[in-house]
C-alpha cells in the first residue's frame, strides 16, 4: 500500500513513480480515496493519484471512495 494526500506534492509524485516501477503494462489496481463525509472529495483524491500513475505506466485502475471514519489520503493497492 502507498499513501497519498489529495493534491499531489512532489514527495507524493516520487512515491507514485517508485510504486509504478513495480508494475507492468496491463496490471489492474485499486485506488481508494478517503475523505470523511465527502464522497466527491474522496473520489477526486483517488482520481488524482490514478491519473498520475496512468501517465507513468499503462495500467487499469478501479476508483473507490471511503467516507466513514476516513483519513485524508488515497491508497493504491495491487
Amino acid at each position: 500500500d502507498v499513501y497519498f494526500v489529495s493534491s499531489l506534492s512532489s514527495v507524493s509524485m516520487v512515491g507514485i513513480a517508485t510504486f509504478a516501477k513495480s508494475l507492468k503494462n496491463g496490471d489492474w489496481l485499486i485506488c481508494t480515496g478517503y475523505a470523511k463525509g465527502d464522497p466527491a472529495l474522496a473520489t477526486r483524491r483517488a482520481a488524482s493519484v490514478a491519473r498520475y500513475l496512468i501517465s507513468l505506466v499503462k495500467v487499469y485502475v478501479t476508483l473507490r471512495s471511503v467516507t466513514i471514519g476516513a483519513d485524508d489520503k488515497a491508497i493504491l493497492t495491487k
